[in-house]
């Protein structure tokens, strides 16, 4: 590609004309220029990511392409961003006259999450799961991590890969991804379990029960027995789609958000039982008193976890701090400031937690202190 071309894809990007395998290639490249900064960028700042953006593409599109492996394939994985003046943002709604933007200076300051979980095998034994490897792969008959490597000093006993359940949990401040033996992918949230069977042949289900948060990417089968989700609160019925759920102890609603197919939403009550059909880009929402809404939603910022980012949508302060305690491990403190003042934006969960902080002191009206790991929020 030369500089012509990567400038016209630039382009595309902006008018929101480029097809999925560019807009991930574009978005690789402008995150990782960010990423090092907590500032939000300036025109200036954003058109040299652009002259920038443009030479990573002809350097790098131009390689020569892995045998047999796609370009697209390498950038697959790279967090999806709103685009909003092509840079990552922050900003306040309605905020009111002469709010300080000034940021703090931390002392103390905390690394972001990573990948790290516990595995407890169906005979009650638990494995720390590598925190240099990003997911596991649960097979009938071994256990290996997703790049291909044996999960160390695992016994293949038979009652550990039987129909038993075994169980896989990310502590606050970890995530995780699991395939299991149909080849069902699932991505954990931080501070989320999942229970789920190594061998399903001969069952009429394919089921697993959620704590949490995860994002699944359900496998269809040959004979497409359903695959069920049980929380807490709800079940959740597929044959083959991706979706989202959140089902946080410590939150008051459920909410599923169907990225692709048809899922069956229904209520665990039996007395108050209900039920909805999702489609595509529609979230539901059981509330407790044991009702379902459904609305259509930007499936973006249901799954930015995953991909690698803090998204908001007008959304109260105390609800974001929840996101943040949660991936930075830490205990939220509010003094004396309105907890549902909203905020909307982007930023990556990679960096540390004074990057993320820094950002919302930037809009007014909020300040913040890190105390070991307690997070103190004030005027």
């Amino acid at each position: 590609m030369d500089k012509y071309q990567a400038k016209e894809l630039i382009s595309k990007y902006k008018q929101g004309t480029t097809t999925e395998k560019e807009r991930l290639l574009i978005e690789q490249w402008f995150l990782a220029d960010l990423e090092e900064s907590a500032c939000v960028p300036d025109r200036k700042r954003i058109d040299a990511a652009d002259r920038r953006i443009s030479a990573h593409l002809q350097q790098h599109i131009g390689a020569a392409k892995p045998a047999g492996q796609p370009l697209w394939l390498r950038v697959a994985g790279v967090a999806a961003v709103v685009a909003i003046a092509f840079g990552i943002w922050f900003y306040a709604i309605r905020p009111s006259a002469g709010e300080s933007a000034t940021p703090r200076n931390y002392a103390n300051d905390i690394q972001p999450g990573k990948h790290t979980a516990t595995l407890t095998l169906a005979n009650g034994r638990t494995l720390a799961l590598s925190d240099a490897k990003s997911g596991v792969v649960i097979d009938v008959s071994n256990l290996k991590y997703n790049d291909g490597t044996d999960v160390e000093a695992v016994v293949k006993e038979a009652p550990l890969f039987g129909k038993e359940i075994m169980t896989i949990s990310t502590p606050l401040g970890g995530t995780y991804q699991v395939a299991l033996p149909d080849g069902t992918k699932i991505w954990l949230n931080a501070g989320s379990s999942l229970k789920f069977s190594a061998a399903w042949k001969g069952q009429p289900e394919r089921k697993v029960w959620l704590s949490g948060e995860g994002y699944f990417e359900v496998a269809k089968t040959a004979r497409h027995s359903p695959f069920i989700v049980v929380t807490a609160k709800q079940q959740v019925e597929v044959l083959g789609t991706h979706f989202n759920i959140s089902s946080y102890t410590d939150e008051s609603d459920t909410e599923t958000t169907l990225l692709e197919g048809l899922v069956r939403v229904s209520s665990s009550r039996t007395a108050r039982r209900d039920e909805v059909v999702l489609k595509p880009n529609q979230q539901s929402i059981l509330t407790n008193n044991n009702r379902i809404t459904v609305k259509t939603v930007d499936t973006e910022r249901a799954v930015a976890w995953k991909n690698g980012l803090f998204i908001f949508d007008d959304e109260p302060l105390h609800q974001i701090m929840k996101q943040i305690a949660r991936w930075y491990n830490v205990e939220v403190v509010y003094e004396g400031v309105d907890e549902n003042k909203k905020f909307g934006g982007s930023i990556s969960r990679a960096g540390q937690l004074s990057k993320v902080l820094r950002q919302l002191e930037k809009t007014g009206g909020v300040q913040f202190e890190i105390q070991e790991r307690r997070v103190i929020v004030m005027k």
